[in-house]
């Protein structure tokens, strides 16, 4: 445990057992050097079980089956606290989003359902003189929306992880601004109950071009999200939606698309048709007792793309 500010106190009983150095032949790790070494052994399991997962892919699946355990729970910030939303990211930056098993990692849990895409797109096109968003992507979420609607206010929760790589950019520059050291960045978002797809997608577009010039947008957030845009830093963005059944049944659809980074703000003619890969899961959790498996195996649709 810390003892104080930049100090730990170890205990060889709660560490893992490890190779040593030349003078001893065992001894212990702690603390991230474990917990990357835990991790890559994560990692190595989903690769042999499941061979043609890319990269992006393994790496969401570790986030993607990770939970809180009860000793992380109980610093969950209650609406007492405050800005819930800012208390939720602090949680969040001390804990991430849990500890991964092996067992939620190589198999989905009884009762959850997940839908798992991996794609490719070119997100930017180019103009005479500069380089703008071209496409987005849209996914058809494969919940029985009837379904759903029966279930009324039965409490669901849909989780989200988007996963993707960047290409970082090598210049002093890349540290300068927020669109200065990532190639790119790739967000989500799930159509609301009385959007049409229309204004889903001018929504998004907005969204895009706001952020790349650092103005929040002016439409409102969906508080249910369990972060909402805090969600947007780095390349790995996870999110929880809970709501009612009812709700959830009239939001089918859900978007990747881009915003700007360095291909885009240095006017890289050449990355405009380097593709940008990603790997998507979404999982829906009920507490009520439906076969909701059965409906979804007839309604797996292909992605739509959106050129602008």
């Amino acid at each position: 445990m810390a003892s104080s500010w930049g100090e730990l106190d170890s205990h060889q009983g709660v560490e893992v057992l490890t190779t040593g150095g030349a003078y001893s032949l065992l001894t212990t790790a702690n603390a991230t050097s474990a917990a990357t070494s835990q991790a890559a052994r994560l990692g190595a399991l989903v690769l042999s079980r499941y061979p043609s997962l890319t990269p992006e892919a393994v790496r969401g699946l570790l986030v993607h089956a990770a939970e809180w355990t009860p000793a992380m729970a109980a610093h969950f910030p209650t609406p007492r606290e405050g800005s819930l939303k800012s208390k939720r990211y602090a949680l969040l930056k001390r804990y991430g989003w849990g500890a991964p098993t092996e067992a939620r990692v190589l198999a989905s849990a009884a009762g959850d359902v997940t839908m798992i895409v991996e794609d490719e797109f070119r997100p930017f096109a180019r103009s005479k003189s500069s380089i703008s968003m071209r496409a987005m992507r849209l996914h058809t979420l494969p919940w029985p929306s009837d379904l759903l609607q029966d279930l009324e206010n039965a409490p669901v929760r849909m989780r989200v992880t988007l996963s993707y790589s960047i290409e970082p950019n090598p210049s002093n520059r890349g540290w300068q601004g927020r669109y200065a050291y990532a190639s790119h960045g790739l967000r989500f978002d799930v159509i609301r109950p009385t959007e049409s797809l229309a204004d889903f997608h001018k929504r998004l577009s907005n969204a895009a071009e706001g952020e790349e010039r650092g103005v929040r947008t002016t439409s409102a957030t969906d508080d249910r999200w369990f972060l909402g845009q805090a969600r947007n830093s780095g390349s790995l963005h996870a999110d929880i939606w809970s709501g009612h059944a009812v709700d959830l049944a009239r939001c089918g659809v859900i978007a990747v698309y881009p915003v700007g980074g360095w291909w885009k703000q240095n006017n890289r003619r050449d990355r405009v048709s380097v593709p940008v890969r990603y790997a998507l899961r979404v999982s829906l959790f009920t507490e009520v007792q439906a076969d909701i498996h059965t409906p979804i195996a007839s309604k797996i649709q292909v992605p739509v793309q959106i050129d602008t």
